[in-house]
């Protein structure tokens, strides 16, 4: 007997849900991200990707020569049997990490296009090579990879554990996925084969008007296949993982009375089946209004069409907790609702939700960080782009240290900004007038004359900002200001 091949990743999980989940981890994170298929194929778009690797793969033979790099790795850290940082074929690093469903590997998460320093120039002789292999015009591959993001391995290794947990919550999710579906195919097909029996023997016992001996005979072959078929169902009825409960409709559909209930329900709902048996639904589950589910039973048990109640909270008087319902209506007119209990997945959700407001927290927070030097003055190094939401944490984070600290100079330092135009002197002029309003001034250092140049051709004013040349510069006129002696 064929062994059935297990579904794929894709198929288990929801591709924009897989989606949402890698954008949130790379911004958080500040790197791209990808999830591949074991066969090399991306069942993602490429969250936060640098113009770099994105330039590459704007051509045939760069997308080429890049999937079959991301093939190697997966193979690599298939190899190693743990995640690891690899390296593609143009020198980007990445973090690898394998998703595994049941044993089987269903997919690999990439987070990563990053450099641990600057492009060497031998790596820039092999960009170089690579520029004319994949037809790139050079001087913009080259211009690129100078933008490439440095991040150090060991900054990218703390974040591995948030991409380890994200790694198992999408095995975990796959592998419920995958029993479900295989319980409700297990389910309709016994539905199915009871179903087709039921009206085979029927439909014999129609034609069967020879004679009464003839008839008798072909009754009792149906009843016994029937109970051989009814057997069959109660064994699976009773060792399926999903709850099943069976009620039959009294008053038009103004009630359902319960006729049995599986021993996953008895679970579940923390009940046994003899004490609801005969009952109304109505008091064997106080809240099944609230919930929403009796709506659904009455509109199936009209329209006999099946209908799938989507996962939502039940509260009653012994049981409360995260349920998802599929309920069905039989030929006999008895209404069937197959139920789950997903409360764990639904904490699993909000587990993971909760890390990544943690981690974006820590992120925003070590992003602008404000050090009190000495009694009365802070200091602000900023590194990397400054964008207006950059902008607006600066001066949120500035004035509420200033307030707590009551301290009368402030030093905003550049050095470690990438570029320094128009649009951003004009925030800092800004920055530096909102502290001035809390009675403390501002020192700006760090500008190079690069900078400096570039500022007074595009006739930005900053005369109203004191400017110094370095760090050491800044902190010696702060205490000056703050009235502290120093060398």
């Amino acid at each position: 007997m064929n062994k059935k091949k297990n579904p794929p990743l894709n198929e288990l999980v929801d591709l924009d849900e897989l989606q949402t989940i890698q954008d949130s981890f790379a911004e958080t994170v500040g790197t791209s991200s990808i999830i591949f298929s074991p066969e090399g194929e991306p069942l993602t778009e490429f969250s936060n990707p640098t113009g770099f690797c994105s330039m590459i793969q704007s051509t045939d033979a760069g997308k080429r020569c890049c999937f079959q790099s991301f093939q190697k790795m997966v193979e690599g850290v298939l190899e190693s049997k743990e995640p690891r940082i690899m390296y593609c074929f143009a020198h980007g690093g990445h973090f690898v990490a394998p998703i595994v469903i049941g044993g089987e590997h269903r997919g690999t998460m990439f987070a990563g296009q990053f450099i641990p320093s600057e492009f060497s120039e031998a790596q820039l002789d092999d960009i170089r090579q690579i520029a004319m292999e994949i037809d790139m015009d050079l001087e913009l591959l080259l211009a690129e990879a100078k933008q490439m993001r440095v991040v150090r391995e060991d900054v990218v290794r703390n974040y591995s554990s948030l991409l380890f947990q994200i790694v198992r919550v999408i095995a975990k999710l796959g592998s419920q996925a995958g029993e479900l579906r295989q319980t409700k195919d297990t389910l309709q097909k016994a539905y199915g084969k009871l179903e087709d029996r039921v009206r085979e023997r029927t439909s014999e016992l129609a034609k069967a008007n020879a004679g009464l001996q003839q008839e008798i005979a072909e009754r009792k072959s149906a009843e016994d296949a029937l109970r051989v078929g009814t057997e069959r169902f109660r064994i699976m009825f009773e060792n399926m993982s999903n709850a099943v409960a069976v009620y039959e409709s009294v008053d038009e559909g103004g009630d359902f009375i319960c006729k049995d209930l599986n021993c996953a329900g008895e679970k579940i709902d923390d009940v046994k089946r003899d004490d609801l048996i005969g009952k109304s639904v109505l008091d064997v589950f106080s809240g099944v209004v609230e919930f929403g589910l009796f709506d659904v039973f009455q509109r199936v048990w009209r329209t006999g069409k099946p209908e799938h109640h989507p996962i939502s909270f039940y509260r009653g008087k012994k049981t409360a907790g995260w349920r998802e319902n599929y309920v069905y209506k039989l030929p006999s007119g008895e209404i069937v609702a197959i139920y789950d209990d997903v409360t764990e997945r639904k904490n699993l959700e909000r587990e993971l939700q909760q890390a990544f407001d943690k981690l974006k927290a820590s992120y925003e927070e070590l992003s602008i960080p404000v050090i009190q030097v000495w009694d009365g003055v802070l200091v602000l190094p900023i590194i990397g782009v400054l964008d207006n939401e950059r902008i607006n944490r600066l001066m949120e984070t500035m004035l509420a240290k200033i307030v707590e600290t009551h301290s009368r100079v402030g030093i905003i330092d550049v050095t470690g900004v990438r570029s320094v135009d128009a649009n951003v002197a004009n925030d800092l002029i800004n920055v530096t007038k909102a502290a001035k309003l809390l009675g403390t001034k501002c020192v700006l250092t760090g500008i190079t004359p690069g900078t400096a140049h570039t500022l007074v051709g595009l006739g930005v004013d900053i005369s109203e900002i004191v400017t110094k040349r370095s760090m050491q510069e800044g902190l010696k006129h702060a205490l000056q200001i703050a009235g502290v002696q120093g060398s």
